[in-house]
């Protein structure tokens, strides 16, 4: 009834809705990530232990953990808020403590000489970090980058706890409907694959353009 094809439409909706779930938490991880790398590099000895404590706190707690705790919790609180929303911002959450790592060891491997010649030339030590170190941090920091997008991508099946359509919860309905579970489980890695291809040789064609001379990837 079914044909391989008409499966992989099927799953499509699903599959932009993890695409959508995976580039939204990894925006709210970047921005929450280089909050704090620029909170920790500012702060005193005994705030960066609290920073610290709490990243790693963040990072030991599996992913499907933190959706069940705000799916129960926020509203035992009063917070009420969309599944995807939900599921966003708890997997942002935990891309925002590695990618901080990650924007922390970049920044870490530029070295002290450039702020203090910075300083020597006048500049405030906030200028510094914004025009000087932190353009070259980014640059650095897109191996580690890519590595925590897929990571991300590989947690957005949790949605389906939460109810939000995504592929595996989109293939669950379908097997239901059709009891032929291995063509469509296919379907859905298939899909996976895909989208971490795709995106992969997006990410990895802009590090070739902007990666910096002496720095570059590794290959294994």
């Amino acid at each position: 009834m079914f044909d391989f094809l008409n499966i992989v439409r099927l799953l499509a909706s699903g599959a932009v809705n993890t695409l959508l779930i995976t580039l939204c938490s990894m925006l709210f991880g970047l921005i929450g990530g280089l909050l704090l790398t620029v909170a920790h590099a500012m702060a005193g000895k005994y705030v960066r232990i609290i920073l610290r404590c709490t990243v790693y706190s963040i990072q030991s707690v599996p992913p499907l953990v933190v959706i069940f705790m705000a799916m129960y919790g926020l509203p035992q609180l009063g917070i009420i808020t969309p599944p995807f929303l939900t599921v966003v911002t708890c997997l942002g959450t935990i891309a925002a403590a590695y990618i901080c790592e990650v924007l922390r060891g970049a920044l870490n491997s530029i070295g002290s000489i450039q702020m203090e010649a910075g300083l020597a030339l006048g500049m405030s030590k906030t200028r510094v970090f914004i025009s000087i170190l932190m353009p070259q941090m980014w640059r650095l920091a897109v191996p580690g980058l890519i590595n925590e997008f897929t990571a991300v991508l590989k947690s957005s099946p949790f949605a389906y706890i939460a109810g939000v359509p995504e592929i595996l919860k989109e293939t669950h309905a379908i097997t239901a409907v059709t009891s032929k579970g291995l063509p469509v489980y296919t379907a859905a890695a298939l899909l996976f694959f895909a989208l971490y291809l795709g995106c992969s040789g997006l990410f990895h064609a802009l590090y070739r353009r902007h990666h910096i001379p002496g720095f570059e990837e590794k290959s294994s």
